[in-house]
């Protein structure tokens, strides 16, 4: 996220990070022009888009040890379709709202992980307040450990709404904490179908650079559930990226040329950090100029 980045900041909160942006006017309208930025694309080509709450640090236990009485994740949903509105018809109908959720930890630090069981207590409440908001789906992003994909897993799957899970993963191919993405997306369908008889809708890698998972490819080490990337800017790994001062961006027309050499096995294409509309619009001049189907799955 680049652009209105200085207006956004100042509704930025320590903890709960861009959550609380909606309750402030300036920060708000800047955070919606972001988000309004990525739909001009979308409507332009007319394809379908989701759009992602700003919830990932507003989990339920985080906002009552902050004293949060608001209704931080209900008021997000309402927010972001008043963007969606913004839009107008008939493109709206095209544009799906995902009820965003993220690990209690830190990102980029596997060993904050929660355990499957405490995961699924941790993240049920707010995948509840995310549906009765009326989310389309939910989705979880950034997801370092098997152990708390597991649960939180668990929990969007209890909800009754389709779901996705995304994992955030090193150039070698492996989530932070070691696990192959064949052994989470399998153990993770095998959890949540013998727990919750409903497995996830499919699952994405995001805060990846695209050219690490165009290399996994060629090597044949990307599961068929893994359908789609929200690819991070920069080409330095997570571990190399945390606690970095400065934002990592690579050009768009070369971050699309890699983007691109997924076509053959992907459907969903985004940006994560380090991206803006350039680099979708890149993305999807390039793809389209390949005839990919980028509709297949919505």
């Amino acid at each position: 996220m680049k652009r209105g980045s200085s207006a956004v900041a100042s509704g930025l909160h320590p903890v709960l990070a861009n959550a609380l942006v909606p309750y402030y006017p300036d920060s708000a309208e800047a955070m919606a022009e972001i988000y309004r930025s990525y739909l001009a694309v979308g409507k332009e080509f007319d394809l379908p888009m989701f759009l992602a709450t700003p919830t990932w640090r507003a989990s339920i236990p985080r906002l009552k040890d902050l004293g949060e009485t608001r209704d931080v994740n209900g008021d997000a949903v309402a927010y972001l379709r008043r963007v969606r509105e913004s839009v107008g018809s008939p493109y709206k109908n095209k544009v799906y709202i995902g009820g965003l959720l993220g690990c209690a930890g830190d990102a980029y630090a596997p060993q904050e992980a929660l355990s499957t069981e405490n995961a699924i207590l941790y993240h049920l409440p707010q995948a509840e307040a995310l549906k009765k908001a009326g989310v389309d789906f939910l989705i979880a992003e950034t997801l370092p450990a098997l152990s708390e994909a597991k649960g939180i897993a668990a929990a969007m799957g209890r909800c009754g709404l389709p779901y996705i899970v995304s994992f955030v993963v090193l150039p070698s191919g492996t989530l932070l904490d070691g696990t192959t993405l064949e052994q989470a997306t399998h153990e993770i369908d095998q959890y949540t179908q013998e727990t919750t008889k409903s497995q996830p809708q499919c699952f994405l890698v995001n805060c990846t650079h695209p050219s690490h998972i165009a290399h996994l490819l060629t090597r044949g080490g990307i599961p068929s559930r893994v359908v789609g990337i929200l690819g991070n800017g920069s080409r330095r790994s997570p571990f190399e990226l945390d606690g970095a001062a400065e934002l990592d961006s690579e050009n768009a027309s070369l971050w699309a040329s890699e983007a691109t050499k997924l076509a053959n096995a992907f459907t969903i294409f985004g940006g994560c950090c380090g991206t803006d509309d350039s680099h979708i619009r890149a993305t999807v001049h390039s793809l389209l100029g390949g005839q990919s189907n980028l509709n297949s799955n919505f």
